[in-house]
């Protein structure tokens, strides 16, 4: 009888501490806990040549597009993402979302593409519209 009192408090230690590990398990983030997901709106370019923005400088991770507007169809083009931060001649071309008819809802695509060098976004001429670029 006297083993029995010993090892209770034992044993509910031993619970409780797995039930606080348990716990604080669940609101660890997965990763190196420094992703954090960034956004860059894209606006309208009615001007008449291709506009290339640097979204971000270095590696990471191209998460999603979101097309929130356009009003007009783009013919030919499309918004062409780039691995590379300075011109498009010497970077690599990761994805060109066509635009080819008018968006009246919000079409998102999820992605997860990896570049190295840097985000460049060229929005071809005459995209009068928004999108929404996530990367981190």
């Amino acid at each position: 009888m006297k083993k029995l009192i010993y090892i209770t408090p034992i044993v509910a230690l031993i619970v409780l501490m797995g039930i606080v590990f348990w716990s604080t398990r669940g609101s660890q983030v997965l990763g190196s806990g420094t992703e954090v997901n960034r956004s860059t709106i894209l606006t309208s370019a009615t001007a008449s040549s291709t506009s290339s923005t640097t979204i971000r400088g270095g590696s990471g991770v191209l998460s999603s597009v979101a097309i929130t507007k356009t009003s007009t169809a783009v013919t030919g083009n499309g918004i062409k993402f780039y691995d590379g931060t300075t011109s498009t001649t010497s970077a690599t071309l990761l994805l060109e979302l066509g635009l080819n008819e008018t968006v009246a809802v919000v079409t998102s695509y999820n992605l997860d593409l990896v570049f190295s060098k840097g985000l460049l976004v060229d929005v071809p001429a005459g995209f009068n519209g928004s999108a929404v670029v996530t990367y981190r």
